[in-house]
C-alpha cells in the first residue's frame, strides 16, 4: 500500500529549511475533510518551500530584519576595519594595502561607529528604525578589461541585500538597484543615501523617492579591492524641512555632518545592508582614478594557484613578497616583408603583455624597447616619504626561439652569431626584404 501523510487545513506548520524555521499557514481547504497526501509529493512540497525561502533570504519580516541590522552594525569584529586589524596591521610583515583605508575612520571599528564617527556606539542612533529597504541588484552579464586581461562574468542571478548575505563581486553591483519595500506608498518623500562604509565614500544620493525622484548623485558601486568583504550601507530618511544638497566632495562622506545640514537627526527609518567582495572590475577603477594598483595580488593568486610548468624561473622567485605590478606595452611599427620563407604583414600597434592570460606574443612585437610602467600610491601610510626614496630594480626576462637576418642585394646585414640586439624591421624602408632565420 502507498504511504500517506495528513496535512490539516488551516493549522500552521513549523518547517526548517537550513538553520531557520519558517510557519508556513495552511490554504484554505476546498473540503473540511483531512487532505491525503502522498509522502513523496508531501516531500517534494516541503523542499520547493525550502527553496523559496532560501531565494528570498534570511529576513522575512520587516522586525525582525530591523532587529538583525542593529546587531550586525553593531559587531567589533565582523569586518577588516574591525578590532582585529590593530593586531594584524602592527606586525612587522603586515601587507600595506591591505592595512591602509581612511585615516580619519581609523579609529572605529563597527559600521555604526564608522557612520557616526564615534568611538562609543549606542543603540539610540537607530531608535527610530522602522522601515528595512528591499534592495535588489539585476545582474546582467557582460565583459571587462583589468589589469591588461579580459574577464567575463556570466552570473545573471538577481542579488537581494540583506545583513547576513553572502558576499557579491562589483561587477554584479555595478548598475543602480531596485529599492521597495511593503509599506512604501507612490506618493512618499524620502530621502535615500548609499555609502561605503569602508572607505567612506558617497555612492548615491536621491531625494523625494518615490514621487518626484531627483537624483542629486548618480549611482556607483564599491570599488573594494580587498580580499575581505567590505560593507556599502542603504540609509532612508524622512522628508526634512530643510532642502537636501549634494556634499561637495565624495571622497569623505561625513554622515553626520550631512543630518546635522539638513536637520535629519531624527529622521533616519530604514537601513539596510550590501555586502560587497572584491573582483578585478573593483581592482581596476581603483588604478584608474590612481588611488591603489592591487593588480598583483591577482598574479600572485594565480601562480600560487596554478604554478605555470614551463616558466621555471618563477618557481624560484618569492611570489608571496610581490608588492607592485608592472605595465608592459611594446610600439609595433608596420611591417610588409617575407620573414623566414613567409609573407608577414603587421599593423602599426601597441601590443600589451598580459601576465593573467599567459598568452604569446609575435617575436616580432618585440623589436623594439618596451615602456614599463608602474603604480603604488601609499599617502595614508606612515612610510610614504621612505618608500619613495627607496630605489627599485626591475627585472626583464624573455626568451626568443627565432631570430632573423635580413639579406638584399646578397649583403648580410646579420651574421650567425647572437646579436646585440635584433634588426630593426621597422617602417617601411625593409618592405620587400628577405630574412634568413636560425637558433638563438
Amino acid at each position: 500500500m502507498r504511504s500517506r501523510a495528513n496535512l490539516s487545513y488551516g493549522a500552521p506548520m513549523l518547517l526548517t529549511c537550513g538553520s531557520r524555521s519558517e510557519k508556513l499557514q495552511d490554504p484554505r481547504p476546498s473540503s473540511p475533510h483531512e487532505l491525503m497526501l502522498p509522502a513523496h509529493r508531501l516531500l517534494l512540497l516541503l523542499v520547493l518551500a525550502c527553496h523559496v525561502a532560501y531565494v528570498t533570504g534570511v529576513c522575512r519580516d520587516t522586525d525582525t530584519c530591523i532587529e538583525r541590522v542593529k546587531e550586525v552594525v553593531a559587531a567589533p569584529r565582523r569586518f577588516w576595519f574591525g578590532e582585529q586589524r590593530s593586531a594584524l596591521c602592527s606586525q612587522r610583515n603586515a601587507k600595506s594595502l591591505e592595512c591602509g583605508g581612511p585615516p580619519q575612520l581609523a579609529h572605529f571599528h563597527s559600521i555604526a561607529s564608522r557612520l557616526f564617527r564615534v568611538k562609543t556606539y549606542h543603540s539610540a542612533y537607530l531608535r527610530n528604525l522602522n522601515i528595512f529597504p528591499r534592495v535588489t541588484y539585476r545582474a546582467s552579464p557582460g565583459h571587462y578589461r583589468a589589469c591588461e586581461h579580459d574577464f567575463f562574468s556570466g552570473n545573471t542571478s538577481a542579488v537581494e541585500a540583506d545583513p547576513d548575505m553572502e558576499p557579491v563581486e562589483p561587477f554584479r553591483l555595478r548598475k543602480r538597484p531596485e529599492i521597495s519595500w511593503s509599506e512604501l506608498q507612490f506618493d512618499d518623500q524620502y530621502t535615500v543615501v548609499f555609502t561605503d562604509v569602508g572607505y567612506a565614500t558617497l555612492n548615491y544620493l536621491a531625494v523625494d523617492f518615490p514621487k518626484a525622484t531627483k537624483i542629486l548623485k548618480e549611482y556607483e558601486p564599491t570599488e573594494n579591492y580587498r580580499p575581505s568583504p567590505n560593507p556599502m550601507v542603504v540609509l532612508i530618511f524622512r522628508k526634512g524641512r530643510v532642502e537636501v544638497e549634494a556634499p561637495k566632495s565624495e571622497e569623505d562622506f561625513d554622515l553626520p555632518q550631512f543630518m546635522l545640514k539638513h536637520e535629519l537627526e531624527d529622521d533616519l527609518v530604514g537601513l539596510s545592508l550590501i555586502v560587497a567582495s572584491s573582483d578585478p572590475f573593483a581592482i581596476e577603477k581603483q588604478r584608474l582614478r590612481g588611488k591603489v594598483d592591487y593588480c598583483y595580488s591577482l598574479l600572485q593568486k594565480r601562480l600560487s594557484a596554478n604554478p605555470p610548468r614551463h616558466h621555471t624561473v618563477l618557481h624560484r622567485l618569492p611570489v608571496d613578497e610581490l608588492d607592485s605590478w608592472l605595465s608592459v606595452s611594446f610600439d609595433q611599427h608596420a611591417m610588409n616583408a617575407n620573414v623566414c620563407c613567409q609573407k608577414v604583414k603587421l599593423p602599426k600597434t601597441s601590443v600589451f603583455l598580459d601576465p593573467l592570460g599567459d598568452v604569446s606574443i609575435s617575436a616580432l612585437s618585440t623589436l623594439t624597447a618596451p615602456a614599463i610602467s608602474t603604480m603604488r600610491i601609499t599617502a595614508s601610510q606612515s612610510n610614504y616619504i621612505n618608500y619613495h626614496r627607496q630605489t627599485r630594480n626591475f627585472v626583464g626576462s624573455s626568451k626568443i626561439n627565432i631570430f632573423c637576418r635580413a639579406v638584399q642585394r646578397k649583403v648580410h646585414i646579420g651574421d650567425n652569431r647572437r646579436p646585440s640586439r635584433p634588426p630593426s624591421l621597422a617602417g617601411s624602408g625593409h618592405s620587400g626584404s628577405e630574412f634568413e632565420c636560425g637558433q638563438w
